[in-house]
């Protein structure tokens, strides 16, 4: 036990002149591995390194570790994060952390809209994040499970993606609004959307693909409603341009118009697609995805002319190579 302290107090001096060690993150972790410490105290050490530097990744990767060795539950990490974006809107591991833990979190809600399914007899997913936090509507099991175990997908298929429900999409891009609204040229909050928007097309994309579940109606009921929650984002964007005289200053929500307008193509006819046998998956440049890609063309153009350093993503962008990331379904 003296030897286990003397390791600690050693590792966190290094960390104190050097939080971004690996060496000496890697060797607290091995003796706390040991349990030799209390991991309250553990959690408390690493929020006073976060407060110190809130985007050191070593720290955040060190607390999601042992919150989880300690079990505590996904909802009660994931509310940490949420508390130092609202501090700093340009918390990148903040933002990232953020985004692998409300994928737990739905898991363990029974929220995942998997492209496995469930069975006609699954329980009724939650709708609301905080609904998935109180355990309502889903499993109800409660997060964190057995001390440092990993949640369970709650998808029938062992490989299909935990794709967000639609409300706790629409509560993501609220929070992500008010990011962007306060700084538009940030672009921690930016890249958070784009993953968003590959959640929202992801859905779509899913339940078009439920063959012996779904009916058309319902097909397309859900492809309009994620064209609804993408048509939404376009117009917050439009809002934020036009609050913006500088073009300079634009660039951002320009690539993220640029980024919609090409999902919200995508989407156009994904039943119909489906129906013909060409899958769920949005078309190639080659067989149709002209059209999708003419949506984005001038935005992709206007990006050129303000930020030429990029040009030849902007291009490729154009022609289709650089789409936005969709979870596979």
């Amino acid at each position: 036990m003296a030897a286990a302290e003397a390791e600690l107090a050693l590792t966190e001096k290094a960390l104190r002149r050097n939080p971004k060690s690996y060496a000496a993150w890697h060797a607290r972790r091995w003796v706390v591995g040991y349990r030799l410490t209390s991991l309250a105290a553990e959690v408390r050490l690493v929020d006073a390194l976060l407060d110190l530097d809130a985007r050191n990744f070593h720290a955040w990767a060190y607390r999601g570790w042992v919150c989880d060795l300690a079990g505590v539950p996904a909802g009660e990490q994931l509310a940490a994060t949420g508390k130092r974006i609202e501090a700093d809107f340009s918390n990148y591991s903040a933002w990232h952390a953020r985004s692998a833990l409300l994928v737990r979190v739905v898991q363990a809600g029974g929220g995942g809209d998997g492209a496995g399914g469930g069975g006609g007899d699954a329980p009724p997913p939650p709708t609301t994040l905080n609904a998935l936090l109180s355990g309502e509507g889903g499993q109800g099991a409660p997060m964190g499970g057995d001390e440092g175990a990993a949640p369970t997908p709650t998808s029938t298929s062992a490989h299909a993606p935990t794709i967000l429900p639609p409300a706790v999409l629409a509560a993501e891009c609220a929070l992500v609004r008010s990011a962007t609204f306060t700084d538009p040229t940030d672009q921690a909050a930016w890249f958070y959307h784009r993953w968003l928007v590959g959640h929202v097309v992801a859905g779509a994309r899913a339940a078009v693909g439920r063959q012996a579940t779904t009916t058309s109606a319902e097909k397309e009921a859900a492809v309009a409603a994620a064209d609804a929650a993408l048509a939404a984002d376009v117009a917050a964007c439009e809002e934020l341009l036009a609050a913006e005289p500088d073009r300079t200053l634009c660039k951002w929500p320009l690539l993220a118009q640029a980024h919609l307008a090409d999902a919200r193509a995508g989407l156009a006819g994904l039943v119909e697609r489906e129906k013909r046998g060409g899958g769920a998956a949005p078309p190639a440049a080659g067989d149709g995805g002209k059209t999708r890609l003419t949506a984005a063309a001038p935005l992709y153009a206007e990006l050129e002319e303000l930020d030429p350093m990029r040009r030849a993503f902007y291009r490729d962008a154009s022609a289709g190579v650089a789409a936005v990331a969709v979870p596979e379904v």
